[in-house]
């Protein structure tokens, strides 16, 4: 029995010493600076983060000193001291990227105010630049004088 109580014992010492002495952080995301206290592992600074920030704690990657954090090992194991400055980068977080619209080529017809559909004037050598000029109500020969009589064609 004693030395059951002893290997309990040992076993709940072992426990302490691998948890790590806990330390103060500072946290960076997104240009924003947190204050994380009484931590010794990635876990614990993943789960201030979470309830600091809303970021799951599954959406979030660790670097110090240019090195991704490991889960596995305590911080101070992995050269992380008292007051130390770790960067959480967001994961898995992409924006989703617009598709271009694409612009339909040049219809034959122009809408009028009844939207009825008129057969379009010839262009005036702009071809499809002046179509769509005049699709959205402008008129190309108006805009040409305005600009001071330059059509944009090369020379």
């Amino acid at each position: 029995m004693m030395h059951r109580i002893a290997a309990l014992l040992i076993s709940s010492t072992a426990c302490v010493v691998l948890a790590g002495k806990p330390i103060n952080i500072r946290a960076t995301l997104r240009g924003q600076t947190y204050e994380v206290s009484n931590i010794s592992s990635l876990s614990e600074l993943q789960a201030s983060i979470e309830e600091q920030t809303g970021l799951s704690t599954t959406k979030q990657s660790a670097l110090f000193d240019g090195k991704k954090l490991s889960e596995i090992d305590e911080l101070e194991e992995q050269g992380v001291s008292e007051g130390d400055t770790i960067s959480i980068v967001p994961i898995g977080t992409k924006k989703k990227k617009k598709k271009p619209v694409a612009v339909p080529a040049a219809a034959s017809t122009v809408a009028t105010t009844e939207d009825a559909p008129v057969a379009a004037a010839p262009s005036t050598g702009m071809g499809m630049i002046d179509d769509l000029l005049k699709q959205t109500g402008i008129d190309p020969e108006r805009l040409k004088k305005l600009a001071g009589g330059k059509t944009g064609e090369k020379p």
